[in-house]
């Protein structure tokens, strides 16, 4: 494309110019407007239409409406020429289409010079300004106007002639300010094809206006091939715009000496067309050298500081540059030893730090939780599947509790081999911490699929609270590390908190179990019982039985604290056996005081059902305080040996042959819940109280109760849920078609008494 538009421009300049040999008007005055049209085409595209640049894109604008403005007059020129036969010089509408090409050329480069200079020393800029301004005066005053005033106020008469001379020589001026401003840059072929038209247009046009003005043009003269030029340049450059996309002005290597003054040298024209045409004694010679002299000296000097400034900018991007690079390698050095290489948590040695600066900065309501978080049995699950498996399984593990912190807006940290330690900072209660690790506990504790092995994960957390149980960070790590070995002492998937007035866990334990060897069944614990009412109406159907250790200051000592201390000593058969009786003994009570016949329902341990003798002892129980079978339910909780212990299963099956009915708690929550469904013969599922907590907004939970409720129903199995507390909870158990429910939103667990004015009641 390049090549054939160069040979097009060549092949219409060489018809052109014989044209202008030959005096042939038909061919000169349709070859220019050809011209100039295709060179109209050619700018419009390159610097408009696939222009990005605002600079570029404006500048391209107005140089194409010049040449249209060119193509339009040219146009005229012809019909007034060849068609109506008259002298078009004195035609008021070409005049005035020439003064626009010359009004809009000005505009053109002046908007892409002065982009280009306001880059440039402004005090450089305006030497140049000054140096050329004069030049032009002096060229003017000397060979346009032969130094008499009287011609150049002759020249008032023509308005329009002035004005486009003037414009000619802003044009010109503002050609050489810009050549001048750009010393240390290289100008690609595309500007210099626009620049070349540029000036051979004024230059040319200065000539015409010259002739003009002594009346010696010659229409269609070789001073016309100064315009087809000119326009030619135009169109090429626009060409090679529209092969080039872009124009990639590059600084120049930097050049030393007076060299890098070469472009100033072209000053110097003015001296010598002086000398030769007025000779070297006119006054004006020594006027024009001696400002160009005083020009050098000062251009040099401002130069020299241009070009110290650039060394003192370059010297400091270096710095800055080599400073950035210090500043990322630190970076980079803090970030490895703030992250953990195996999980990408935060390191340890991050941890301490930001605790420390959190407990510096803690506002007077604020506290600080730390969760320590253990993955039990890690040693054991490396023996077994090897380093990277277990390391990838880390990172699982890691991701997950993760998820729990970011949540809780809280910083997680790995401290050790398999532990991990969760900050949490804000205004909240103390028992904020308990409640996101038992979430944390319920989110992470899985079966995880890593590498085609199933591997079970357990946690033990430990809690520990600035400032109310610890006095500085480390001895909060230290409380909480204390916890979590409390807590594993109890069993796996448990959080405990640091008791600061009780001491480590083992102190603890030993207390509660001098007092359980110590106790009175009937005059330390007395059972508490919660209604269970039937989902459609909310009628009462049984009550669940609770034990309840009460202090002699009338306060009480939580189940949790001592039912797994019963359990780990073997203190919970017996006791199981009392809490059986009594259960069963205020059941007879209450229907021959209410004469209503409920269901009661008893937690039983899985160390109960090893015994031997439960079956019996249960069977005896009943019938001493004649008690029918079916209004008695045991419920289990989850547990290995329900699955693996075959005497275990045996025990439920000949419990359901008495006619008692068998309930797990907690379903949904383990890992083995759809097993007891199929495999143990259970009448009843409780909803664990965390599927029901969020059942009407979770859409999870939901599905997983939806889904419960119809694999019961399936197996003919009746669904009761617990832990209901708001009406939305009931309404959401409704649509689910639950069989019962039970929860704070109908009772709390109350004393034998409050429930018989209960049962009373309704």
């Amino acid at each position: 494309m390049k090549k054939i538009s160069f040979l097009m421009f060549g092949v219409l300049y060489i018809i052109y110019f014989l044209g202008l040999i030959t005096k042939n008007n038909w061919i000169t005055d349709i070859v220019s407007p050809t011209i100039s049209f295709l060179a109209f085409c050619c700018i419009l595209f390159g610097f408009v239409i696939y222009e990005n640049d605002k600079v570029l894109k404006t500048s391209g604008l107005f140089l194409a409406i010049s040449i249209f403005f060119w193509f339009i007059s040219d146009v005229l020129w012809g019909i007034v020429t060849l068609i109506f036969r008259v002298n078009p010089i004195y035609n008021l509408t070409i005049t005035y289409c020439y003064f626009a090409v010359n009004l809009f050329l000005m505009i053109s480069f002046v908007i892409f010079g002065y982009s280009e200079i306001r880059k440039g020393s402004k005090m450089q800029v305006f030497l140049d300004t000054l140096i050329i301004a004069l030049c032009f005066l002096v060229f003017l005053w000397v060979f346009v106007f032969h130094q008499d005033i009287e011609k150049a106020n002759a020249l008032k008469a023509d308005t329009v002639a002035m004005l486009s001379m003037v414009a000619d020589v802003i044009i010109s001026a503002w050609v050489s300010i810009w050549f001048l401003a750009i010393r240390q840059k290289k100008e690609p072929l595309i500007i210099h094809f626009i620049i070349i038209g540029v000036f051979l247009f004024a230059t040319t046009d200065l000539i015409y206006y010259y002739q003009y003005f002594y009346q010696s043009y010659d229409p269609n003269s070789l001073l016309n091939c100064g315009y087809a030029l000119s326009f030619i340049m135009f169109g090429m450059g626009g060409v090679l715009k529209l092969t080039a996309k872009t124009i990639p002005i590059r600084n120049k290597k930097p050049e030393s000496g007076f060299v890098k003054y070469k472009k100033d040298l072209v000053l110097l024209i003015l001296p010598l067309i002086l000398v030769i045409f007025e000779g070297a004694k006119t006054p004006y010679f020594f006027i024009v050298v001696t400002c160009i002299m005083i020009y050098y000296i000062l251009t040099i000097y401002t130069q020299n500081n241009i070009f110290r400034d650039e060394l003192l900018r370059k010297e400091k991007e270096y710095v800055e540059e080599l400073e950035n690079k210090v500043e990322e390698r630190t970076l980079e050095i803090v970030k490895l030893l703030n992250t953990d290489i195996t999980t990408g948590l935060y390191s340890r040695r991050y941890l301490e730090e930001h605790l420390t600066n959190l407990c510096e900065s803690l506002a007077k309501k604020e506290r600080i939780s730390v969760l320590y978080i253990e993955q039990n049995k890690y040693k054991s699950i490396v023996s077994l599947y090897g380093k990277k498996c277990s390391e990838s399984l880390l990172k699982e593990v890691a991701r997950r509790i993760h998820l729990v912190s970011d949540r809780e807006n809280g910083l997680l940290a790995a401290y050790g081999e398999n532990a991990f330690v969760l900050v949490l900072r804000g205004q909240y209660s103390q028992d904020y911490g308990l409640e996101v690790a038992n979430c944390m506990i319920e989110s992470c504790s899985d079966v995880y699929n890593m590498e085609n092995y199933d591997i079970a994960v357990t946690f033990n957390v430990g809690i520990s609270c600035y400032p109310l149980d610890s006095k500085n960070p480390e001895e909060l790590i230290k409380n909480a590390d204390s916890a979590m070995l409390q807590a594993r002492s109890i069993g796996v998937n448990k959080a405990f908190e640091y008791n600061k007035k009780l001491g480590d866990h083992e102190y603890y334990k030993n207390k509660i179990e001098m007092k359980l060897k110590r106790v009175k069944y009937d005059e330390a614990f007395i059972l508490y019982y919660q209604p269970q009412v039937s989902c459609e109406d909310g009628t009462l159907i049984g009550v669940e039985a609770l034990i309840r250790w009460q202090k002699k200051d009338g306060s009480f000592i939580p189940p949790y604290d001592f039912i797994p201390i019963t359990e780990e000593t073997g203190m919970i058969v017996p006791l199981g056996y009392w809490i059986m009786e009594k259960a069963i003994s205020q059941l007879a009570k209450w229907k021959e005081v209410t004469l209503k016949d409920i269901r009661m329902a008893i937690n039983v341990s899985v160390k109960q059902l090893i015994d031997r003798e439960f079956v019996v002892r249960l069977e005896r129980i009943m019938e001493n305080y004649k008690v029918s079978p079916d209004k008695i339910e045991i419920e289990i909780t989850e547990n290995i040996q329900l699955e693996e212990n075959p005497e275990m299963l045996e025990t439920l099956q000949n419990i359901r042959k008495l006619g008692v009915s068998i309930a797990v708690d907690d379903f949904g929550t383990g890992y083995s819940s759809l097993y007891y469904l199929k495999n143990l013969p259970v009448n009843r599922i409780k909803i664990a109280k965390q599927l029901v907590d969020n059942i009407e907004q979770d859409f999870y939970d939901n599905t997983i109760v939806r889904m419960a409720i119809q694999v019961a129903k399936s197996r003919g199995i009746k669904v009761i849920a617990e832990g209901v507390e708001t009406k939305e909870q009931w309404n959401s158990l409704k649509v689910l078609e639950c069989d019962e429910i039970q929860g704070y939103y109908f009772a709390k667990p109350m004393p034998p008494e409050d429930l018989e004015a209960y049962i009373k009641v309704i």
